[in-house]
């Protein structure tokens, strides 16, 4: 059984979410990390993104101070990345957060990723693939649907 090309439902997808933010909200998530700093995007998170206002849970009294004194820069450093005033402000609230996993600890190893996909699963998904016009998303389709062809015949291995 073939797949259908992925590609045109996912154009469509992405096509209907510039849609609905079409002030770049959407691409908050993505960029954070990076516009913050690896300390920063722990202890804090965007909630939403609504007609240039963000709101920004926060992790503790102090770093809610801390963020407020650094809101110009945060928006400026965000606006670097999402285009000129998507951020007009920011509104940081006070949350809860669950402590960051050690980054010292190794993932899960399960042994799926060590074997090597047949050339018949190998063509199926680059037809999948090959209508996405990104280069960036069809290595991301790929590299999922290899995933999930892996576990798949790792889970058959099991019974």
């Amino acid at each position: 059984m073939k797949s259908a090309p992925l590609g045109r439902e996912i154009r469509k997808m992405l096509d209907s979410i510039e849609r609905t933010f079409p002030d770049s909200g959407h691409k908050i998530y993505e960029i954070w990390p990076e516009a913050v700093g690896p300390d920063l995007a722990r202890r804090a998170s965007p909630i939403s993104l609504k007609g240039g206002k963000l709101i920004v849970a926060v992790e503790g009294a102090a770093w809610l101070q801390e963020l407020n004194l650094q809101q110009k820069l945060l928006i400026e450093s965000l606006n670097s990345r999402l285009g000129p005033k998507t951020i007009k402000s920011v509104k940081f609230v006070a949350r809860e957060f669950q402590p960051a996993e050690k980054e010292s600890e190794a993932p899960f190893d399960d042994g799926f990723s060590k074997r090597e996909l047949t050339d018949a699963e190998k063509k199926e998904i680059e037809y999948s693939v090959e209508e996405a016009g990104d280069p960036e998303i069809r290595s991301a389709m790929r590299n999922l649907m290899a995933a999930s062809l892996r576990r798949a015949s790792l889970k058959g291995n099991l019974k």
